[in-house]
């Protein structure tokens, strides 16, 4: 006998000895156990995924991937207008911040020390700067690219969970602002006190009002916002790959990730760019298809 008939059986039997010995208790009470009974049962779900479930599940799914891919086009359409600079402006310095910060974190967790980080241009090549002390080197150098690209991919995976955006916008700003308290004030006693200052303001800005959207936006429009920081993240970590690629080819000097692994480990500055590209890459279609193409 099945474990579920064993439940029943073992009910009715407790049912029908409740029955024959009496329960002791006035017929009002009785009755209201009874439709307490069967309130409890009406809202039961069954432990398997029935046929209608599993098809509704689907339907979320494809729901989902096409949302997904408006806001990709979108996002496509807007980066033509004339006005794109003050929308994508604050988009490129949330990703540069999520590069340094892959970079900081990178350092502190394999024993280095952060002693600045910043997010603005300094004129010397740099559109940000970490600067550690210690650490392994060859884990942190690559960090940048790749945890960009790692995050833009948590952002996509976490964008299926529409009731679960704003949480996911909240734990984002919380996590950039705690990045700029610990990584950005101590470049405030370095000589590059302007950067600093500047990368300061901007992350005080922007973990602040990522925190304020998903502490007041609606799921629907949070879930939309995280999309489009999704998107733009994880397709900046391959644009910028492939403007350090492109460099390369043409014998361009650039100061890059991929120029510091070269002078460091040998390896020519295109070769780690096409690596990152593939491991990017990889990510991206394995995070689209875990989200959005498994059975489930």
């Amino acid at each position: 006998m099945k474990k579920g008939e064993k439940k029943k059986t073992a009910e009715g039997k407790l049912r029908f000895r409740v029955e024959k010995e009496g329960t002791g208790l006035d017929r009002s009470t009785e009755a209201k156990l009874a439709r307490l009974e069967a309130e409890m049962a009406a809202q039961e779900k069954p432990l398997v995924p029935t046929d209608n479930s599993t098809g509704e599940i689907k339907e979320t799914g494809r729901a989902n991937l096409f949302l997904l891919g408006a806001v990709f086009l979108f996002t496509l359409f807007i980066a033509k207008l004339p006005f794109s600079d003050f929308i994508f402006g604050p988009l490129n310095q949330f990703a540069t911040m999520i590069h340094e910060m892959s970079h900081a974190i990178a350092c502190v967790a394999t024993g280095g020390h952060v002693t600045s980080m910043t997010i603005v241009p300094d004129g010397q090549g740099h559109g940000g700067l970490t600067s550690c002390i210690g650490g392994i080197r060859f884990i942190h150098y690559q960090a940048g690219y790749l945890g960009t690209a790692i995050a833009g991919c948590l952002l996509i995976f976490f964008g299926q969970f529409k009731h679960r955006s704003r949480e996911t916008l909240v734990a984002v700003g919380t996590l950039m602002l705690l990045s700029t308290i610990f990584f950005m004030i101590p470049g405030l006693l370095s000589p590059m006190f302007f950067q600093a200052l500047a990368s300061l303001i901007w992350g005080v800005v922007l973990s602040l009002a990522t925190i304020y959207a998903g502490l007041k936006l609606k799921d629907s429009m949070a879930n939309l916002l995280l999309l489009f920081l999704a998107i733009n993240t994880a397709m900046d970590s391959l644009r910028s790959i492939t403007m350090v690629m492109t460099a390369s080819i043409f014998a361009r000097h650039i100061f890059s990730d991929a120029t510091n692994m070269e002078q460091l480990f040998g390896m020519p500055a295109i070769l780690w760019s096409l690596l990152w590209l593939a491991i990017s890459l990889a990510m991206l279609g394995f995070t689209i298809w875990l989200s959005y193409f498994r059975k489930r």
